[in-house]
């Protein structure tokens, strides 16, 4: 609780001018209230995230982070955000990507438009115009530099297309979903890194990859890392008034919003499904 810079006294009921200044502080004062009790909350919830990781690996960190702090690097500690993830989430560790040719544009344009048609069209967590951006700039030339994000995104939604195509584990597409996540994963310490977008839109294409690859991923795990992501960048409310917001802006946040909600919904049937058919034993 906020002390307040000045008593206020119980204003005159004639004293209209009092009356709007005590109305103000204490909008002022509830707005100061919830930002601490999210803020401490958010805190809460990551630790307990974070405590639950270090029991299930027996990890030990010297070293305390905050569910929002940009500075949980490589190049101060032995341990990233993204390896936490990825210690809490992993069932099976992913073969090391090995060098490989990139396939022709046609043949990754099909697993792309798969993805658009199947996935996308229940989770626009992104722009197809980001999609359509990391594919040009991963295809061409002596071109722009790619981005992190733009090669996680790119291979994630090749993965994803190839696996969802995919009817046994030991077909070709299932084999290369493995392959393009392994290559994605090179990126995983930036791209996963806490505070940012791009944070959410990257773990959300992992538990949709971990729910048709089991073996490898825990999709309950992920998406938990994710609802937790969007509760710390606080998008699970919009923005107070005051705070100028774009329109554009406010729609990703939302939609990424219900996007994950969504998503934690289907991994939940998912997880809790009936592991055989009544009255068949199948």
């Amino acid at each position: 609780m906020h002390d307040g810079d000045e008593p206020v006294e119980a204003p005159d009921r004639k004293d209209s001018l009092a009356t709007i200044r005590a109305a103000i502080h204490g909008k002022a004062a509830r707005r100061r209230e919830a930002a601490d009790v999210n803020e401490l909350v958010s805190d809460f919830g990551f630790l307990l995230v974070l405590l639950c990781v270090l029991c299930h690996q027996k990890l030990i960190i010297h070293r305390s982070v905050n569910a929002t702090t940009r500075d949980f690097e490589s190049s101060t500690t032995n341990m990233t955000f993204a390896r936490l993830i990825l210690a809490a989430a992993n069932n099976e560790p992913v073969p090391k990507s090995k060098p490989f040719q990139l396939p022709s544009r046609p043949a990754a344009m099909a697993l792309v438009q798969y993805y658009l048609d199947n996935v996308f069209a229940l989770f626009p967590v992104f722009s197809e115009t980001a999609l359509f951006n990391a594919l040009d700039a991963v295809y061409q030339e002596n071109g722009r530099p790619v981005t992190d994000f733009e090669h996680w995104l790119l291979y994630m939604v090749l993965a994803i297309g190839a696996t969802g195509q995919s009817r046994s584990n030991q077909d070709a597409f299932y084999a290369d979903g493995v392959i393009w996540v392994g290559r994605a994963l090179r990126y995983a310490d930036r791209v996963l890194m806490p505070g940012y977008v791009s944070q959410i839109q990257a773990l959300v294409l992992l538990v949709q990859y971990s729910m048709l690859d089991p073996a490898h991923f825990d999709s309950w795990q992920l998406i938990g890392f994710a609802c937790r992501a969007v509760v710390d960048l606080g998008f699970h409310q919009d923005p107070p008034k005051e705070q100028q917001t774009d329109k554009k802006t406010l729609e990703l946040r939302r939609r990424i919003f219900y996007c994950v909600y969504s998503l934690d919904r289907q991994v939940a049937q998912y997880i809790h499904r009936p592991k055989s058919l009544p009255g068949t034993g199948q």
